[in-house]
């Protein structure tokens, strides 16, 4: 039986382990060449505001919106598959715009929040939010990788009026404003608010003090244009005296 000599055994495994390194390196050329698939689908709407407490207010709902005396403004985007609901609770579909077709359930848009200089692929970052007085120009913004942004008011100056609020996805948490199909993702409305009535501390107005129960007090005391008669049970005043005084004061 004919035996390779020892030198020719030798360069058959180099040659051997030359071509399992190619094949390797080969693999991972093909690997680092596909590059990263496009992002999916996405759009936005403006969803929810949170004008108060736990209230909620819808785009469409009556106005004014009345605003707490905390000045603070929530707003959640709907982000969502363009042809389905943007609303995430709605998960049977319905009217698509007026006289439109069917709208299928929702299905969440490919956008991903981040922080500034977290994202390494487009449709990615934050959610940026403007709040403007229409008349004066002033204007707040608020910015959070959520779906959700508060933006504080209260340098508005004023909590009454018109207000034209914006929107914004923001790739990677810079100005730029993310497009897909052509189309900002971005959202707009104008509305009229009004505020709840605060104390000087910016706390809710106490609302008027129910008339205590007891004995009703004799008129007349400050308030001298007759007699009143003696009040009955729970503090019901007797029979028609003369004019009351400043609310909140009985009888003396």
């Amino acid at each position: 039986m004919h035996r390779a000599s020892p030198r020719f055994a030798g360069v058959r495994a180099v040659l051997f382990a030359f071509g399992i390194v190619t094949v390797v390196l080969a693999c991972s050329d093909d690997d680092d060449d596909v590059p990263p698939a496009p992002p999916g689908p996405v759009a936005m709407e403006i969803g929810k505001l949170y004008p108060r407490g736990g209230e909620v207010w819808l785009p469409g709902d009556a106005e004014p919106m009345l605003l707490g005396c905390d000045a603070e403004l929530g707003l959640t985007a709907f982000v969502y598959v363009p042809g389905t609901s943007p609303n995430p609770d709605d998960a049977g579909g319905g009217l698509l715009g007026e006289g439109g077709g069917l709208n299928l359930p929702h299905v969440d848009g490919d956008w991903l929040f981040r922080p500034p200089g977290a994202c390494s692929r487009e449709q990615c970052g934050t959610l940026h939010v403007s709040v403007e007085a229409v008349g004066t120009g002033a204007i707040v913004t608020g910015e959070a990788a959520l779906e959700t942004v508060v933006v504080d008011l209260e340098p508005l100056g004023t909590l009454a009026g018109r207000l034209r609020i914006r929107a914004e996805l923001r790739e990677n948490g810079g100005e730029r404003v993310g497009v897909y199909a052509k189309q900002e993702l971005a959202d707009e409305i104008e509305i009229e608010i009004a505020s709840d009535e605060c104390s000087p501390d910016g706390g809710a107005g106490a609302g008027g003090a129910p008339s205590t129960g007891g004995t009703g007090g004799t008129g007349g005391g400050g308030n001298q244009a007759g007699e009143s008669g003696t009040g009955g049970a729970g503090g019901v005043p007797g029979g028609a005296g003369g004019v009351p005084s400043d609310a909140g004061m009985g009888g003396v």
